[in-house]
């Protein structure tokens, strides 16, 4: 099917790289939509930060990925800390 559509895209050129461009092209990117392509962690104090060094915030809206950080590999250190309040009470 994916074949298909390419031979049948006017102005493609067959199966050209141009179409894969155009299609693999970030909507929010093409409309102008304020938005970052990095992840937001949450942490267990409630905090959240950015996987993007160059991120202007880690506002929920402007990112598509969001995980808890006890999610990544290794965990974070803040899980670490909560663990250790926890036991204490």
């Amino acid at each position: 099917m994916l074949a298909a559509s390419r031979r049948g895209r006017v102005g493609s050129g067959g199966a050209g790289p141009e179409w894969y461009q155009e299609a693999m092209t970030c909507v929010s990117c093409r409309t102008g939509l304020d938005h970052c392509h990095g992840t937001v962690l949450l942490h267990v104090d409630g905090g959240a930060e950015c996987t993007k060094p160059d991120c202007a915030d880690a506002v929920l809206a402007r990112h598509a990925l969001v995980v808890d950080c006890d999610s990544i590999e290794g965990g974070c250190a803040c899980e670490v800390t909560a663990e250790r309040l926890a036991h204490a009470s």
